[in-house]
């Protein structure tokens, strides 16, 4: 019976694999990767990790009330999003909550001497495999350097560190940001504004 668990565990663990190699292609070939507004770097590149549900909190339920607005809502980009500019001249769109925090990071991690190639945010969109909305969703998650910066998450195989500096994490929590290289699955490429 052991081996049998063992052997469907194998099984299902490859074919997860399979399918987080093939999402990621997919968003590595294409700049728009569903109807919602999407701004990304050189790289093509939204928003493909996130791990938590809503604007109410780190790893929580869903969004209410007019702070942070419905994705899903005719006129959510125009009314809760705006584009910031990045210091390499990349513009990136995210909430208007989380704006400034997102721009400060962005400028402190550039000055420090990481210079990034690709940038994602906005992708309305659902956390893989489940029915709650993605960080991403409302522009309050950005991601740096996706496939270099894959970790754990969707097969990547890669470290908790990816190539971010070793002081990634006191930065962005300086900034009021989450990073995903602290979550138990590893998605150092994500980093959330979590001060809501």
């Amino acid at each position: 019976m052991y081996k049998e668990t063992l052997d469907r565990y194998i099984a299902k663990s490859k074919q997860r694999r399979t399918n987080a190699d093939s999402i990621i292609q997919s968003f590595l070939s294409s700049d728009v990767n569903s109807g919602a507004p999407v701004v990304t770097g050189s790289g093509g590149n939204s928003g493909i990790g996130s791990a938590t549900a809503s604007p109410t909190g780190a790893h929580s339920g869903t969004a209410s009330g007019r702070k942070w607005g419905n994705p899903d809502a005719s006129g959510f980009a125009a009314n809760y999003l705006t584009t910031i500019r990045a210091p390499n001249g990349q513009k990136v769109t995210v909430h208007k909550n989380s704006a400034q925090a997102f721009s400060g990071f962005l400028g402190a991690l550039w000055k420090q001497g990481y210079h990034w190639k690709d940038l994602g945010s906005v992708n309305n969109r659902n956390i893989a495999g489940t029915s709650t909305k993605s960080q991403h969703a409302w522009g309050n998650a950005i991601d740096l350097d996706a496939q270099a910066n894959r970790g754990d998450r969707l097969g990547g195989g890669g470290s908790r560190q990816g190539n971010l500096p070793s002081n990634i994490n006191q930065l962005a929590r300086r900034f009021g940001l989450t990073w995903g290289g602290t979550w138990k699955s590893a998605d150092p490429m994500h980093f959330e504004y979590t001060k809501r």
